[in-house]
């Protein structure tokens, strides 16, 4: 295809909500897996869930000749994307699939069973009596981030081992848009076996494909915030597009002046609308791709808030019957909570200055380092910190000084009880009392005199005690 074709057919799915089914096949699909960056076919590998790779790069594998089952994985439990055989009615087989298996019918295809029942043995695992031949390589084995794989093609590598391999894999389920890969053409085996299951698995993937179709998409869309605060602005995005889905030019012959309305709508259904207020193009990285932008103030008086609905309609070109419309409400403002944010240019205004009185405390180390990292509000530095510049706050230290002062008011303590026996220098000259006062002379004995008295005048009382024989 060329590469306007490839760049509609990613309109197509991106912007329009379109689907589309990728079946890969080894003459052209090898084209994809050789595609450099802005080049032809880019636009159809970006919406692909998978990147397929170079076949003849990695070798071609001779088809075997025996048939492969799939291993399928539904979306859901509740899912019947896969499901071929419907339940019945009247069915009551009490050994037959669930009721409501997501999957019914594809073991029958494969083995002529009501129910899938695992096998230890590989060889017999994986060669069923019918199923597929053949599963194109994609990059790395894996999906694409955000991509589910549906069903995996059971394998036998080079070494004789056990491998699955991507067979059937759509994008992000979550996402506006849906493609879908499959691994080779080889559905018709099963229109082979039962019609029906074919028409069925085509129909259900088809319209599973196009469930995020939305007609008006291909004119564009508003993008609005769910909330805006009374008295800020009511900023209002919107990307408006022709009748082919491409940005209209910004200026001369085609260009548009679009305008916007605000309709406000009452819990009774009263309606009553404000503006237009002019639009602006807004050019993006990649340039223009027909985003327009405006803005009102949301005066309370114009829009008050509480239980009101409001609308952002703008009028599409070229039809006189069609909207762009967002939704969005209204409420109070809480100036304590709707900015929470810290002021840093506030907050440095109100920072003390880095004076001479506080420099003076300082050592000359510490003044010129604090001189020369501390910000400064009009040339003049603030003593203002961050948490994340630790080499200015490891300087916070080194700014204090320590200086100890003592105050007893009611003079030094004086404690009679932890003081020893101080002996007086005694030096006779009999050398018998000498000796004697060399072990006390001068000493101090290091037991309380407060205790001596106390043990002593207890000791007497006990002694008069038992001497008079009162104990």
């Amino acid at each position: 295809i060329s590469q306007p074709q490839a760049d509609d057919l990613k309109t197509w799915v991106q912007t329009q909500g379109g689907g589309m089914i990728y079946i890969a096949d080894r003459i052209n699909t090898s084209q994809q897996a050789r595609v450099e960056r802005d080049s032809r076919l880019s636009p159809i590998l970006d919406i692909l869930p998978v990147a397929p790779d170079d076949v003849i790069a990695v070798r071609i594998k001779s088809i075997p000749k025996h048939p492969r089952r799939l291993f399928l994985s539904p979306i859901s439990a509740n899912s019947d994307l896969l499901r071929l055989a419907e339940p019945k009615d009247d069915e009551t087989k009490k050994d037959g699939p669930p009721v409501n298996d997501p999957i019914a019918g594809w073991e029958e295809f494969f083995t002529d069973r009501d129910t899938y029942a695992k096998n230890p043995d590989y060889k017999v695992e994986f060669f069923p009596r019918r199923g597929f031949f053949s599963c194109y390589p994609i990059k790395n084995n894996e999906e694409n981030p955000g991509a589910k794989v549906l069903a995996q093609f059971a394998d036998i590598d080079d070494r004789g081992e056990a491998t699955l391999r991507p067979w059937l894999v759509v994008s992000n389920p979550n996402a506006a848009w849906r493609t879908c890969y499959m691994g080779s053409g080889e559905m018709y085996r099963l229109y082979a076996y039962e019609k029906d299951y074919y028409e069925r698995f085509w129909a259900k993937l088809m319209r599973y494909m196009v469930a995020k179709r939305n007609v008006k998409a291909a004119r564009g869309r508003v993008l609005n915030s769910k909330e805006y605060i009374s008295s800020t602005p009511i900023r209002i995005q919107a990307q408006i597009l022709n009748t082919v889905s491409k940005a209209y030019p910004i200026e001369g012959t085609g260009a548009i002046d679009p305008k916007f309305r605000i309709v406000q709508v009452g819990l009774g259904g009263e309606k009553r609308e404000f503006g237009p207020y002019q639009m602006s193009p807004k050019k993006g990285a990649g340039g223009f791709e027909g985003y327009y932008q405006g803005q009102v103030l949301a005066d309370p008086k114009l829009f008050p808030p509480g239980d009101f609905e409001y609308f952002a309609v703008i009028d599409v070109p070229e039809s006189a019957s069609d909207t762009l419309q967002g939704k969005f409400q209204i409420i109070k403002s809480d100036p304590e909570m709707d900015n929470t944010k810290p002021d840093l240019v506030r907050l440095l205004e109100m920072a003390s200055e880095f004076d001479k009185s506080f420099q003076s405390r300082l050592t000359d180390k510490v003044k010129s380092e604090f001189a020369a990292r501390l910000p400064k509000d009009n040339g003049v530095p603030k003593l203002a910190f961050k948490l994340n510049d630790r080499e200015l706050i490891r300087l916070i230290p080194e700014s204090f000084s320590t200086k100890e002062q003592r105050a007893d008011n009611r003079g030094p303590v004086n404690d009679l009880w932890d003081k020893g026996v101080e002996f007086p220098v005694w030096e006779p000259e009999n050398r018998t009392l000498a000796s004697i006062a060399s072990t006390f002379s001068g000493k101090r004995l290091p037991i309380s005199w407060v205790m001596l008295i106390v043990v002593s005048l207890l000791s007497w009382e006990w002694l008069t005690r038992k001497l008079l024989r009162l104990a």
